[in-house]
């Protein structure tokens, strides 16, 4: 939890003030129809990978091969019908992939600083949400609130040759430190980096859904999010790095332990169609987009990160 005790109380006081309030609300279910389904949502997720050149102070141009990650979420839905409904949600899913970065580094071709890093990118998210919806009679519209917690991970694993001229090998190496002459020397690095963010999100929003046939059994739906709350960023990193050159002396990799506590602003938007085929079944497909803050690397900015793509799923009635 947040060092913040001012931001400890604000985030705390918003998230029981929600469950109050939808256990309230839950008082004036009657009767109920219940519908639960699978579903599958395709995210693709932008990664902001974030590999930046060790060497300050000199023109830089990059090429990443990788700069999103696919990954199939598996979940389900509930879906609780009555006065107030009552919707969950739990989606999670992993991916692996395979990238290649390159960086070239200088302003001339006697001061270029070459990276070349390939390795594999893993991908662990997983997602809940639990709302509380109100439609008013005879309209085709809904409003709609509730909380969300969502979880990714983003472990890096990759291999580096860096070819480095010699006046830029000093800043691999304490200072005082005695580096024969040379040419360009190749730097063999093994980095480790895992990003973990946290998500707690409150949620306020609404969304229409109209019949496009006399017999309802084909509708057109759209919804919108808004989320305010927390979120808790870990980054940590470690590695190995050793020259080439055997008479260069070997070099330890700094171990990166970041940890961020800070407000968070999400926001969720779909559009999509549902075809009741069957008196007990359904099928939904719509395309979604999922929008959160983050922190860029070991900086205090913040940046968006999006998770969107195509969801599809059959709801069956009790």
């Amino acid at each position: 939890m947040s060092r913040n005790p001012l931001l400890r109380f604000v985030v705390t006081s918003v998230h029981v003030t929600a469950i109050v309030t939808m256990m309230l609300v839950a008082r004036e279910a009657t009767a109920v129809d219940v519908h639960i389904g699978p579903r599958i949502w395709y995210a693709i997720q932008n990664i902001n990978l974030g590999l930046t050149a060790q060497i300050m102070d000199r023109d830089v141009q990059t090429v990443t091969h990788l700069d999103q990650a696919e990954t199939p979420l598996i979940g389900f839905s509930v879906l609780v019908e009555s006065k107030l409904d009552l919707i969950g949600s739990f989606f999670w899913g992993q991916s692996t992939s395979e990238f290649i970065f390159a960086s070239r580094i200088g302003q001339t071709p006697a001061s270029y600083s070459v990276i070349q890093s390939f390795g594999k990118l893993e991908v662990n998210a997983y997602d809940v949400e639990i709302l509380v919806r109100w439609r008013p009679k005879y309209r085709q519209i809904y409003l709609v609130t509730g909380l969300r917690y969502y979880h990714f991970e983003q472990i890096l694993k990759s291999k580096a040759t860096i070819q480095i001229p010699p006046t830029d090998l000093a800043v691999f190496f304490p200072p005082g430190t005695s580096l024969p002459p040379g040419t360009n020397t190749n730097l063999n690095s093994f980095p480790n980096q895992n990003f973990t963010q946290d998500l707690f999100l409150w949620e306020i929003g609404g969304g229409l859904y109209t019949s496009i046939t006399k017999d309802a059994k084909h509708r057109l739906i759209a919804g919108a999010l808004i989320g305010l709350g927390y979120s808790h960023n870990t980054q940590k990193g470690k590695g190995e790095r050793f020259f080439a050159d055997p008479i260069l002396p070997n070099v330890s990799y700094s171990a990166v332990d970041i940890v961020d506590d800070t407000f968070a602003l999400g926001w969720d938007l779909n559009v999509g169609y549902q075809w009741q085929f069957h008196s007990k079944l359904n099928l939904v497909a719509r395309y979604r987009a999922f929008g959160k803050t983050g922190t860029a690397g070991d900086s205090d900015k913040l940046i968006f990160r999006v998770s969107h793509g195509p969801e599809i799923g059959v709801g069956y009635s009790f």
